[in-house]
């Protein structure tokens, strides 16, 4: 009898680069880009960078139907984290789903807890899915 043989199974990933977004001092208001992505989003990173005041901001992800796909929890300043999807969500029915089906124009929103103060805050976000 043939000897069964495993094939490489090829998958294709993408990396998408949100430009980077910047709160200005004085400002406690919301930042967003717009970005395109027509896959499932399996994870995403996202650095905070050293502020005076110590703000922290909250990412969502929109859809162009104006859906919420999910929003993170406050992250710190100064850190890089790397939740997955079912981490990065908020407590709610879509936490059930391990991949987020995306098609189109995604709105990116970062918002600050409050005023950054003098340096004012930097935020670095990188989507990876297939």
């Amino acid at each position: 009898m043939g000897q069964q043989v495993a094939r490489d199974r090829v998958r294709t990933v993408f990396k998408l680069d949100v430009p980077q977004m910047t709160v200005a001092n004085g400002g406690a208001v919301a930042v967003s880009e717009d970005v395109q992505i027509n896959g499932c989003v399996k994870q995403i990173t996202v650095g905070i960078g050293d502020n005076t005041n110590d703000s922290t901001a909250v990412i969502t992800l929109v859809d162009a139907d104006g859906s919420v796909l999910f929003t993170s929890e406050a992250m710190a300043e100064d850190t890089v984290a790397a939740p997955s999807v079912q981490q990065f969500m908020t407590l709610s029915l879509t936490n059930l789903l391990l991949e987020i089906y995306c098609s189109g124009t995604i709105t990116v929103i970062a918002t600050p807890s409050g005023d950054p103060g003098d340096t004012a805050m930097t935020i670095d976000i990188s989507i990876y899915g297939d």
